[in-house]
């Protein structure tokens, strides 16, 4: 079925997108909710919010996970192309940090996978 273009307007999508955002801790965040649309497949519709459902857990569950060094290095990364070109002191110490707060974050989850006693047993994090 073809939806209005307004109708995230019209459900209050809009002002949803809004909130979401002004959680957003980094660039990354807000760029990620102005890719979300509107969805109509179930399949989709059950993937995200089993997604969602998964983060939330994590989050109630994982005391040491880090949630602030996340930084958007995409611009230090492409200044990196150039030969000869290298990244001032405070560009690598926030790539740093995030890459290691990213390591946190898989390492929590694959050390929850590797802990499942049973190779078939479904994983706490499936999504």
């Amino acid at each position: 079925m073809n939806y209005p273009k307004t109708i995230e307007q019209k459900i209050g999508f809009d002002e949803i997108r809004k909130l979401l955002k002004g959680h957003c801790i980094s660039k990354l965040g807000v760029e990620r909710v102005d890719r979300m649309t509107f969805m109509t497949q179930p399949a989709y519709i059950r993937e995200a919010l089993q997604q969602v459902k998964d983060m939330q857990l994590l989050l109630d569950t994982e005391d040491q996970l880090p949630g602030e060094d996340f930084f958007d290095f995409r611009p230090q990364l492409r200044k990196l192309r150039v030969e000869n070109v290298f990244l001032e002191e405070q560009e690598l110490w926030e790539l740093k940090r995030a890459l290691v707060t990213m390591h946190s974050w898989i390492e929590t989850i694959q050390a929850q996978r590797q802990d499942e006693e049973e190779p078939a047993a479904e994983s706490l994090y499936p999504a």
